[in-house]
């Protein structure tokens, strides 16, 4: 299970690293709150399962509560273990004033759960979203039966497919807000960003332009780490984005910023990628093809700049004749810095198989073997 904390009225997103609000959480176990005193914070946790491409693991996005939050929490959790039980709900498939169809129920505890469905279903259909608005279910509870539905102390969750959230205001947090970072989750459950998982890392766009490769690598940005690192993780940073771009979206500011650092918090660039991942999903790798001929008097290298928009795994199959020993390396925009050479080999092909992180444009060398012959190259990226 996934840890975040999110500040409600945090510092300038530009200028100032949030706090660390997050305790010390054992990867996959419940995060528990941990009350600051002196702070009015609140806390949202995310509980994200196995759903295709999602690896079998729950994720989770607490705020922290504040005093005044821990003891609502605390209330609706012991009111939660009588009254469980008894939860029944009511709901189906609304379809929308835009013409989407949302599955939503709702705890019969509220005298109107059935337009409380309704309202809830226009407002998820009128957020930035894809065809995966079809594959959620919003279950909405009460303050008191939110725990046995959630963890405890939580203030909403997401577990595969399935969004649910309290209709109240807890600990100075709407419900609608918690809705949209939510939301954001089963976007990222329901995007592809190999090699990496889209829900740690975010979808294919955002990853790339936010540098979550380079971040991983520097040793700054942690995927998947429930703990100290929380603030750096990239899967809590793609959820607050999207926040922000569903908020922005629906005629709100948009600019709160807490529970990751700040380097992440979207300028217009960063909401336009997300924006496409939501809307127009990066899907299947793209493959392109070149060929050349090397001649007896020729030049004995044969160049290509290629153009990576996007960080992931490249793929290069140099194919020659057989009995020819051209060689193929992939290199860095310097034409000079090695990034992959052939390490696997047929008696007509050489492959080279390596990671694009943060280059935006690399070198394709073929050098020619022991004769002159045609050639092709076909390189993937995924």
């Amino acid at each position: 299970m996934r840890a975040r904390g999110r500040r409600r009225n945090g510092p300038s997103p530009r200028h100032s690293r949030p706090l660390l609000l997050m305790t010390s959480i054992h990867s996959r176990r419940p995060a528990r709150v941990v009350v600051l005193a002196g702070l009015a914070l609140a806390c949202l946790a995310v509980c994200v399962g196995a759903a295709r491409p999602v690896p079998s693991s729950s994720h989770g996005s607490p705020r922290l509560l504040g005093r005044q939050g821990s003891a609502v929490a605390g209330a609706a959790q012991r009111a939660a273990t009588r009254t469980a039980a008894h939860a029944t709900f009511v709901g189906g498939t609304y379809v929308t004033a835009n013409g989407a169809s949302v599955n939503v129920r709702v705890s019969d505890a509220f005298p109107d759960s059935s337009d409380r469905g309704r309202r809830w279903a226009e407002f998820f259909s009128m957020m930035p979203h894809g065809a995966e608005l079809s594959t959620v279910t919003v279950t909405v509870v009460t303050a008191a039966e939110l725990p046995a539905s959630c963890d405890s102390d939580a203030l909403g969750c997401y577990r595969p497919g399935e969004i649910t959230i309290a209709d109240e205001v807890l600990g100075g947090i709407t419900p609608e807000e918690v809705a949209r970072h939510e939301y954001g989750h089963h976007v990222a459950a329901s995007r592809l960003n190999s090699p990496w998982s889209a829900l740690d890392w975010g979808p294919k766009r955002w990853a790339t332009v936010a540098h979550v490769c380079g971040d991983v690598t520097a040793g700054t940005a942690h995927p998947g780490d429930e703990g100290g690192h929380y603030s750096e993780n990239p899967a809590e940073a793609w959820a607050e984005v999207y926040r922000v771009l569903a908020e922005r979206a629906a005629g709100l500011p948009g600019n709160t910023w807490s529970i990751v650092v700040g380097r992440y918090f979207p300028d217009e660039a960063v909401l336009a990628a997300a924006r496409e991942d939501v809307m127009h999903p990066w899907t299947a790798p793209t493959t392109r093809r070149f060929s050349g001929t090397f001649t007896k008097t020729g030049k004995r290298q044969w160049r290509r700049t290629l153009a990576t928009p996007l960080d992931g795994n490249v793929t290069v199959r140099l194919s020659m004749p057989r009995g020819t020993r051209h060689d193929v390396t992939l290199l860095a925009a310097n034409g000079r810095t090695v990034l992959g050479h052939w390490s696997a080999f047929t008696s007509t092909t050489r492959t080279i198989t390596t990671t694009v992180c943060g280059q935006r444009s690399v070198v394709l060398r073929v050098t020619r073997g022991n004769r002159p012959s045609p050639f092709s190259v076909a390189v993937t990226s995924a």
